[in-house]
Parts: C-alpha cells; sequence; structure tokens
C-alpha cells in the first residue's frame, strides 16, 4: 500500500519523522512524499517514493480559484500515484488534502493537528475573519476524514465544542513524541546557561526571552543566554534592531540554525521556551526534557503539556518577560532543586512523550492495527 505523509512546511524535510516512516516501512507499505523540488516521480534508496508538486506551495491558499485547482492537482496526483492512505500534519493544509483525498477515493485520510496556529491567539478583526472562514472548511475537511489527532489537550477540548469534529473521531497523541535513545540524559551545565532553540518568530516569545535575560543579567552578570535557530523568512514579526542590540550588548548569544540541537542542550543547565503561539506541543522541549533539562514555559496550549509546574520546571503566563525572569532567577539561587528538576524532566519525557508509544496510536489511527 502506498501512504503519503504530508506536512504544511514549505521545505521538503523526509527524516523529521524518521520513526514513523520507519514503522511504516517495516509493516510492508511504501512511505510516500511530496517533494516541490523534483520534476519526476522516483524511488529513493529507502524504497521511498517522492512525488513532484509542481506550481503549488504547502502554505495555505488564500485566493479561492487557486485553492480549487490546488484540490484538483492534488485529486490528479492522488489518483496518479495510487496513495491508498495519507496522513496529514498541518491544520492549514488539512482543508485542501482532505478533500482531495475524499474526490480520488483515497481508503483512509487522518489529520493531526500539531497546533491551532493563529485561529486561537486573538479577537482582532483578521482573526475574526479568518475563523469565519477557516471553521466551515475544517468542519468540512474533518467530515472527509476517517479520523483526527489532536497533539494537545486544548485543542482537542475546543475543537469537539466548536463542533468541529466528533467525539468519535477526535483522537489524542501527546504531541509527536520524542526518541529517547537519541536524546539520552547528559548532565547539566553547572554554569548558569539558559537555552532556548526555535524557528525566530515573535510568537514563538523571542522578545519575551531578551527582556528577561537584560533582567536577570542585571542580578547575575555571569548568567549566559543562548538562541539557536533558523530565520523565518516569510515572517516579519520580529524587531531586528533590538535582537542585534541585545547581541552587541552580549544580552543573548545567537548561534543561528543547526543540526545538531543535542550538543546545545548538553551545555545548557535549563531550557527556556516562552512561546505565546498555540503549539502542537514543541518538539525542542521534548528533546530537552528528554535530555534532563528543567524546562520554563508558558501557561499556553501545547507548552503546559510538558512541566508539571514547580516539579520538572515552571509554567509563566504568556507575554511576560518579568514572570519569566523571576522563574530564572529562582532556577539561579536554587541550583540543587534544578538539578532535581532536570531527572523529573526525563521521567515525564519517558511516562508520557516515548515516540513509539506516541507512533502506536497514530498507526493504529492510519491502519486500525
Amino acid at each position: 500500500m502506498n501512504v503519503l505523509i504530508t506536512e504544511s512546511g514549505t521545505r521538503f524535510a523526509k527524516g523529521y519523522r524518521f520513526e514513523l516512516y520507519k514503522s511504516i516501512r517495516e509493516m510492508g507499505h511504501t512511505v510516500c512524499f511530496l517533494d516541490q523540488s523534483i520534476n519526476e516521480e522516483y524511488t529513493d534508496e529507502d524504497g521511498d517514493m517522492h512525488i513532484p508538486l509542481k506550481n503549488f506551495t504547502l502554505r495555505s491558499n488564500k485566493n479561492p480559484v487557486r485553492e480549487i485547482e490546488f484540490i484538483n492537482s492534488l485529486k490528479k496526483i492522488f489518483k496518479k500515484s495510487e496513495i491508498d492512505y495519507i496522513l496529514i500534519y498541518g491544520i492549514k493544509i488539512i482543508p485542501s488534502m482532505s478533500l482531495a483525498a475524499k474526490l480520488a477515493g483515497v481508503k483512509r485520510c487522518v489529520c493531526v493537528i500539531n497546533g491551532a496556529g493563529t485561529l486561537f491567539m486573538s479577537n482582532d478583526f483578521k482573526i475574526k475573519l479568518l475563523r469565519f472562514i477557516a471553521f466551515p472548511m475544517l468542519k468540512v475537511a474533518f467530515s472527509c476524514s476517517d479520523a483526527v489527532l489532536f497533539q494537545n489537550q486544548d485543542d482537542y477540548e475546543i475543537m469537539i465544542k466548536l463542533n468541529l469534529v466528533t467525539k468519535m473521531k477526535a483522537r489524542r497523541t501527546n504531541g509527536s513524541g520524542v526518541n529517547l535513545e537519541n536524546y539520552s540524559v547528559a548532565s547539566l551545565n553547572p554554569d548558569n546557561n539558559f537555552l532556548l532553540i526555535t524557528r525566530l518568530t515573535e510568537a514563538k516569545g523571542i522578545h519575551e526571552f531578551i527582556a528577561a535575560a537584560s533582567m536577570v543579567k542585571e542580578k547575575y552578570p555571569s548568567s549566559s543566554f543562548h538562541l539557536v535557530g533558523p530565520k523565518d523568512d516569510l515572517d516579519g514579526s520580529i524587531d531586528w534592531d533590538k535582537v542585534n542590540s541585545a547581541i552587541s550588548q552580549k544580552i543573548i548569544t545567537y548561534h543561528g540554525a543547526t543540526n545538531d540541537v543535542t550538543s546545545f542542550i548538553r551545555q545548557s543547565r535549563v531550557f527556556v521556551f516562552p512561546s505565546f503561539y498555540r503549539e502542537g506541543v514543541p518538539r525542542a522541549v521534548l528533546e530537552a526534557m528528554s535530555m534532563g533539562r528543567p524546562i520554563v514555559t508558558t501557561n499556553s496550549p501545547g507548552c503546559r503539556e510538558t512541566v508539571k509546574d514547580g516539579v520538572n520546571g515552571f509554567l509563566v503566563e504568556p507575554r511576560n518577560s518579568k514572570n519569566l525572569a523571576e522563574k530564572i532567577c529562582w532556577m539561579i539561587e536554587n541550583p540543587e532543586a534544578v538539578d532535581k528538576m532536570g531527572v523529573e524532566s526525563r521521567k515525564l519525557a519517558e511516562k508520557k512523550f516515548d515516540i513509539n508509544k506516541v507512533n502506536q496510536k497514530v498507526l493504529f489511527a492510519v491502519f486500525g492495527q
């Protein structure tokens, strides 16, 4: 059987869900990907099928005519490539993908809500208009799907409450999980090294991280704050003058993008994630937890799933740099408690976020076995 897995990101990243792909192959199926960088379909060394998707992006289209063209194009692709199952990650592309799957006669379609994004982040006019358009589309899309997996409890509850999906189809997973073997426990850095790994966009709390770092360094000058992650060329929300000023003043150190997050986590003492974006469950936080790092993150959807407040870290108010700075200072002032929190993070990762347990739920939703 041909199993298509598709993401809402514009960059093709085959290795992102390596363990899931491996399990599907071991079940005797062919894993398929939509690839915008190729012109012809081909099979790679793993036996995976790469299907060209030309002249369209995997980000949502705002032009309804363009969207209809996209759905029709997808339908033809699914039929030509004989797609039997489809697993869709990303709320932005779920409407087009699920409708195309239904029209193409795909045997089973499963949607994964790995974060509700901006849909519930505010009540300004633009967001209300977005919801007015998106909600009917999602309701139709979910009705065309066989199961909808939610990565956090907040998204699960609100989608059911709004009658966008039925309880019969809605299911829970604990994020995308984390490979506990690849992210093994490492001793905490005795120095007060605070780390944030994320895509650089305002909603990830970049400015709050900088403001908190500035406050903490006034009291504890030897503390260090490290920012790791790629710039988002499609996002203009970051005030780069402020970021560059913080870098030049040595309030933070920016390391750019990396393919080796484990080396940065090993060098850290505490992982900080001040996002106010509606996450699924942030992968970087799970990786830090697996490596035994205490977590300071926000009490917001997705993020709150990763912390038992006061046990393996702290939950702070979203967009509150002062609250964030207070908890970071507490971490500096209570080193023995921080060591214990690191141990608790690993325990929570093992109990709740083991990727093998998470993938079992995903595979059951797709194949029913």
